[in-house]
């Protein structure tokens, strides 16, 4: 038998060759499957798209659970968002009740009797119905999940630093009522998901360190006089609010000039507004004089100093001016400012660019 010779040539052409045709191949694998995000597919039997705010382009895929239509009208909390979830509202924010379309466990709460203010750490308040005025958190590790407060909560400022507690608050409701000239739930150092806060002049406060998430703000206390600053959320410094629908819906009386102030407020007056994250929330017009405001107040003593705010892929709806608020979308807003961004954020009713101009 004839033996075949490679030279060093050949074996090096030959080399290459394979190599070469590794590379196509892993090449064209890419191209078939990197261009396709599962969530995006068609899908059959039990298996939905379902909005993950921690997942690549805001959706996941879970298995074992056929996909249910948000019961929410299109635009309103509890209807269809953008990328295949739906926004929070009644049926998914606040303790489960087994609500249409909702996908948790129903609760059922018993009575609370422990103390109004905690000062232990690590304590869970877990299925309650809590009748406190004020809960009062002064302790680390406070975990309020499942559970009704007919009252507010607050923790002393972060800002000052001999206070560092910090508390979380899912799949709760907080129903504050027509108090005027509080907080439902404040100051700092919290993490509240899937809540349903109500009632009061600010549904949430926050001076520092602060992450709000698949949450529904609404439903402010009335304001007859017409004095009060209401809004649904305050911002201050270092928060994360994502993927939550935020309303200022107070109802003013005979003395109002205007309306609420804002969905999103934040003026410079008190902290500096900075090192804020604001992404993929349904912000509505309802009653706001301005929908949102920027950190940097006319006139205020820390609006030079605001910094790191960032505006990403809201959805506004435009109200009876077209714009959100009765005067404008934003306001106290400077771009110009380091780090500040507005950009990917869009009209509810038609698509739109929602623009810091308008």
């Amino acid at each position: 038998m004839k033996r075949l010779r490679l030279t060093p040539l050949k074996l090096s052409i030959a080399l290459i060759l394979t190599v070469l045709g590794m590379a196509a191949t892993a090449w064209a694998l890419t191209k078939t499957y990197a261009a396709h995000e599962p969530e995006q597919a068609t899908m059959a039997g039990a298996v939905s798209a379902v909005s993950d705010t921690s997942a690549a382009n805001g959706s996941a895929i879970k298995f074992g659970q056929a996909a249910i239509g948000c019961p929410g009208a299109t635009g309103t909390p509890g209807g269809e968002d953008p990328w295949g979830g739906c926004w929070p509202g009644p049926h998914n924010t606040g303790v489960p009740q087994g609500a249409p379309g909702d996908t948790r466990t129903p609760v059922t709460l018993t009575p609370y009797t422990g103390p109004c203010s905690i000062n232990t750490d690590n304590v869970t308040i877990d299925s309650k119905e809590v009748n406190c005025e004020r809960l009062r958190i002064t302790a680390d590790n406070v975990n309020i999940v499942n559970s009704r407060i007919n009252g507010r909560i607050d923790t002393p400022s972060p800002l000052d630093p001999q206070y560092s507690f910090n508390f979380t608050l899912t799949d709760s409701d907080v129903a504050v009522g027509e108090l005027l000239g509080e907080k439902a739930v404040k100051l700092g150092n919290m993490v509240v998901t899937r809540a349903n806060i109500t009632g009061t002049t600010n549904s949430i406060t926050c001076t520092a360190n602060c992450t709000v998430i698949d949450s529904w703000l609404h439903d402010q206390a009335t304001d007859p006089d017409g004095i009060m600053h209401v809004s649904a959320l305050r911002q201050g410094n270092g928060g994360l609010y994502r993927h939550n629908s935020l309303i200022c819906e107070a109802a003013r009386g005979q003395g109002a000039g205007g309306a609420c102030s804002g969905a999103i407020t934040g003026y410079g007056d008190q902290v500096v507004v900075q090192n804020n994250l604001i992404e993929r929330n349904l912000i509505l017009a309802g009653t706001s004089s301005i929908c949102v405001y920027g950190g940097s107040g006319n006139g205020r003593i820390y609006a030079d100093q605001a910094n790191n705010i960032r505006f990403l892929n809201n959805v506004f709806s435009r109200g009876t001016s077209g714009r959100c608020g009765l005067y404008a979308l934003v306001a106290a807003w400077r771009p110009e400012l380091p780090g500040n961004l507005w950009q990917g954020n869009t009209y509810l009713e038609d698509g739109l660019p929602a623009l810091d101009t308008d």
